[in-house]
């Protein structure tokens, strides 16, 4: 099902976060560079609970966040 990941048939949680990034960037360049990545494993609280989301991203001209 991840074979456009190109990863091993047995591999870490960290690799294959690591290698949809690395995946998730490169769409990201070829749409175009108007997004910016912001980051991985942020922390983001609502009300009394801390959350971690697992990859932000953002559209500069749009000015959208994309979580």
């Amino acid at each position: 099902m991840f074979e456009f990941l190109d990863i091993k048939d047995e591999y870490s949680e960290s690799g294959f976060e690591q290698a949809l990034i690395q995946h998730l960037a490169d769409f990201l360049l070829e749409v175009g560079d108007d997004f910016a990545f912001a980051g991985r494993q942020r922390r983001s609280r609502i009300d009394d609970t801390w959350f971690r989301v697992d990859l932000v991203s953002f559209h500069r001209r749009l000015k959208w966040p994309i979580i």
